[in-house]
């Protein structure tokens, strides 16, 4: 069984600009790309380590709201893995949101269907 068959969410590639801020770090801001989100959580692409297990501020930049504006949407997530892409000299994050809040999950239902 494929790895893909076994999470609990379903992935959708979006390329949105993000930002995440390490908690207790919050004068630093690591911005960076997303490859993937789904409701339990997020893949990005960002230029710094962050340690596995620390807990985060993401911050998403989402086209196409209201008016063709953009909608921020801000959830804490933990990261759970956090990987150098040599190839783009980049590090492949992985995020688990942390208690989706219900607006927060009514924004991602727009573009994940589960």
């Amino acid at each position: 069984m494929a790895a893909e068959d076994l999470r609990e969410h379903a992935r959708v590639p979006v390329r949105w600009r993000a930002a995440l801020i390490v908690n207790g770090d919050n004068n630093h801001v690591h911005e960076g790309l997303t490859v993937e989100i789904s409701k339990g959580g997020c893949g990005l692409f960002i230029d710094k380590q962050i340690l596995i297990g620390s807990n985060v501020r993401l911050i998403l930049e989402i086209p196409g709201g209201p008016g063709g504006n953009k909608i921020h949407l801000q959830q804490e997530c933990q990261v759970v893995h956090c990987s150098l892409m040599g190839n783009i000299s980049q590090f492949r994050t992985g995020l688990r949101f942390r208690s989706l809040t219900a607006e927060n999950e009514k924004t991602l239902s727009r573009f994940i269907r589960s």
